[in-house]
C-alpha cells in the first residue's frame, strides 16, 4: 500500500487507536486501544484486541477492509 497516495491519507481520528483514511476504509492500532484501556501491550492482548475487531468489523461492516497499523504512516497489516 503507498501511503503517499493521497487516498490512503488520514481523513478523520475517530477515537485513539481508530481512523479513517480518505477511501473511508478503518485503521486500527492495537498498542494505542491497549494503552486506552490501561492493558499490557502483549502478544496475547494483540491478538485477543485484533480477534474481537475483526469479529466486530464482519459482523457489523463485512464489507468494509480492515487495517491494523501502529500510526496512520504505517504501512500496517491488511486483514480483508
Amino acid at each position: 500500500m503507498n501511503l503517499t497516495d493521497k487516498a490512503n491519507q488520514l481523513k478523520k481520528r475517530i477515537t485513539p487507536g481508530i481512523w479513517e483514511d480518505k477511501k473511508g476504509q478503518i485503521h486500527f492500532s492495537i498498542p494505542e486501544l491497549l494503552a486506552l484501556h490501561d492493558l499490557e501491550d502483549t502478544p496475547e492482548n494483540h491478538e485477543v484486541v485484533k480477534e474481537m475487531l475483526l469479529e466486530l468489523m464482519k459482523k457489523n461492516n463485512p464489507n468494509t477492509p480492515v487495517l491494523f497499523r501502529k500510526s496512520p504512516t504505517d504501512d500496517g497489516e491488511d486483514l480483508r
